[in-house]
């Protein structure tokens, strides 16, 4: 249980700090899971938190998104 609460909060540092900065949180993460965690157990859960954090700014900002610019991208990440 205590395990877990510390990793809640190495995710809340690592939030705020990328909140503040704009870049870095997940790096942060990283070192704060790795701390509590083997790193079998931090990949899969870093890939999954980053996934969500993409997503849901994608989400939040999705009135912003210029559809020409994101059809050239879905394009050239499906060449690639």
């Amino acid at each position: 249980m205590a395990t877990f609460a510390l990793s809640l909060v190495a995710a809340f540092v690592a939030s705020t700090f990328s909140g503040f900065a704009g870049l870095g949180g997940g790096l942060v993460l990283y070192f704060g899971l790795a701390f509590f965690h083997p790193i079998s157990f931090v990949i899969p859960v870093h890939g999954c938190a980053m996934l969500a954090s993409n997503v849901s700014r994608f989400y939040f900002l999705r009135t912003h998104l210029k559809p020409k610019i994101l059809i050239y991208l879905i394009i050239e990440i499906g060449r690639a």
